[in-house]
């Protein structure tokens, strides 16, 4: 047995993408485990500016979401999962509002989505975690945000200010 490690992505909708954890050997072979290996899931990133939401899940069902006034979430939600003995993958759902485009530095570095097995692999020595950048694309142009030029990120509490009679530049 191996690391886990993202192995393939497939869209199935606009807020949340299909990931598939793989068991696999040295040279990154898939390898069928013999007993069950819990999976932890996490995820480094940043919060978007409206209706923050991100989660994972093994159903890509979506409730919520700006047409009801809340932030869109999986029906049923998941920090974990087991792939069964006799198995060597697992696939599950990744949802986040949050556009890559809005973090600061490399865009198609974050957020980036970590699995990490729980226990010991069956010759006794630790799992090694596995790691996978995804690239999230903006929605659909849904309204228009106005900020002033020094509250970017926008912050609630910034307002700005103009003396009488002097222009913005």
């Amino acid at each position: 047995a191996g690391s886990a490690k993202e192995y393939t992505s497939i869209g199935p909708g606009p807020n949340s993408l299909e990931f598939e954890v793989e068991l696999q050997d040295r040279w990154n072979n898939p390898v069928r485990t013999t007993y069950p290996v819990v999976v932890l899931l996490s995820s480094i990133r940043q919060p978007s500016r409206l209706n923050d939401s991100y989660s994972f899940s093994l159903s890509s069902r979506v409730v919520g979401g700006p047409a009801f006034g809340v932030p869109p979430v999986f029906e049923v939600p998941i920090t974990s999962f087991t792939i069964e003995a006799g198995s060597y993958f697992r696939q599950f759902y990744y949802l986040d509002t949050n556009a890559s485009e809005n973090y600061t530095g490399a865009t198609s570095t974050y957020p980036i989505l970590i699995a990490t097995p729980l226990g010991r692999k069956g010759d006794g020595t630790p799992w090694s975690s596995g790691q996978q950048s995804v690239v999230i694309m903006p929605d659909r142009i849904r309204r228009i945000g106005i900020y002033g030029r020094y509250s970017i990120p926008p912050d609630p509490n910034y307002i700005p200010t103009l003396t009488a009679g002097v222009t913005s530049h």
